[in-house]
């Protein structure tokens, strides 16, 4: 049987219910643990200031609901198994949800500081991508950003020793590791002159995975001429592991 694929607006729908279940049902776990953490410390705050009749009784009282409690839950293990699963893939997938939304909203480049002061500048023309030029004159105004950087996605054949490989890169002006505070590892970053002339300065920045893998974590990398996309390129520095680039999500 042949099964049909779903169409983008049924996924759509999927993700968004379960998005929703997954949130609701958090905020409910939530509340629920909260209230009764609020009603136990307020019991515990007011206990010396009860009368010890009063005190003991509602003690025995939430003993006696616990001790029923437990006896219900033993009484229908198959019940209880079922309640704690469901409550353990709740948490666990409600937990890996806000994991993944705070990567994903609150700090999606990895290794940036003050990433909330960092924006995207898209242009209603040529498919959303601005011109070089227009981001040089939206960086004259100081008062309004630090500065701005330019960077293009792209796949890179990378040849060493007779080996290709591919890899995902990004074509970035000079001052892309500067602007977004990214000390190098090794070496250095571009400088500001690079940029200027196209095809001028043929030089690469590679990152720590990439230098331990394919160069054994070689200390005199720097200077070392390689292959890519047939044409020579030297690297000139090594970017820390902690940085992925400024379109890795």
């Amino acid at each position: 049987m042949k099964i049909k694929p779903l169409t983008p607006t049924t996924a759509a729908i999927l993700v968004t219910l379960t998005f929703t279940f997954t949130l609701t049902f958090t905020f409910t776990l939530t509340f629920t643990l909260t209230f009764t953490l609020t009603f136990t410390l307020t019991f515990t705050s007011l206990s010396p200031s009860l009368s010890p009749s009063l005190s003991l009784s509602l003690s025995l009282l939430m003993l006696s609901d616990l001790r029923y409690a437990l006896r219900q839950l033993a009484k229908s293990p198959g019940f209880t198994a079922a309640v704690v699963l469901s409550l353990a893939l709740g948490i666990g997938a409600s937990t890996t949800v806000l994991c993944w939304l705070g990567g994903l909203v609150l700090h999606p480049l990895p290794g940036v500081a003050d990433q909330d002061r960092c924006v995207v500048l898209v242009s209603n023309a040529g498919g959303g991508c601005a011109s070089l030029s227009d981001l040089r004159d939206f960086g004259e105004h100081h008062e309004v950003f630090a500065g701005t950087e330019a960077s293009m996605p792209t796949a890179a054949c990378l040849t060493i020793g007779n080996q290709p490989e591919w890899i995902q890169a990004q074509i970035v002006s000079a001052n892309f590791f500067e602007l977004l505070g990214i000390k190098p590892l090794l070496g250095r970053t571009f400088l500001p002159e690079e940029d200027q002339k196209p095809g001028g300065n043929p030089v690469l920045v590679i990152g720590e995975n990439l230098w331990r893998r394919r160069f054994g974590s070689d200390p005199t990398i720097l200077g070392r001429v390689v292959d890519l996309n047939r044409h020579s390129f030297t690297i000139v520095g090594v970017a820390p592991a902690s940085f992925h680039g400024s379109m890795s999500r």
